[in-house]
């Protein structure tokens, strides 16, 4: 569920700043690249194999479904305004 969240922040807001821990070290980082980090060691994680106690491929699927629903279930505010603008 963690994942998708993500995944639905990242959507939402791709340009807010995250803290992403490098070892020990705080580095901020924008939304969108955050998650893409994320994804893509939770990809070479399932490829590889290193991490065998963790259901690495869950997290994936919880990404993916994260961004399916989000972007099924994204506010159209814009469209929305710019109707309520018209009618005026």
């Amino acid at each position: 569920a963690i994942f998708g969240v993500l995944a639905a922040f990242a959507i939402l807001f791709p340009f807010r700043w995250l803290l992403k821990l490098f070892g020990f070290i705080p580095i901020p980082l924008p939304a969108i690249l955050f998650v893409f980090i994320t994804i893509l060691t939770e990809t070479a994680y399932v490829s590889s194999g290193i991490v065998e106690n963790v259901a690495h491929t869950a997290h994936v699927g919880g990404f993916l479904a994260g961004v399916f629903l989000t972007l099924l279930f994204i506010p159209k505010r814009r469209a929305d305004q710019k109707l309520a603008a018209e009618k005026l």
